[in-house]
């Protein structure tokens, strides 16, 4: 039994040719890291801002 041609390794002297616009990441769905820390900053900081504001309010109600 042989295998065909196109099936199994490519000859060891010619390595296969990468074709660029072909993407094998997900570089076109992932948002920057600059973008990403941003995001996270904001996320904790109005988080702190909004706690803060409660724990006020629980302040001034208290009796």
């Amino acid at each position: 039994m042989s295998v065909p041609p196109s099936v199994g390794n490519p000859p060891a002297g010619n390595p296969p040719v990468e074709n660029p616009s072909v993407r094998h990441s997900d570089e076109g769905t992932k948002a920057p890291l600059g973008l990403t820390v941003r995001v996270g900053i904001y996320l904790v900081a109005v988080h702190a801002i909004v706690g803060f504001f409660i724990w006020i309010f629980y302040l001034a109600g208290a009796k």
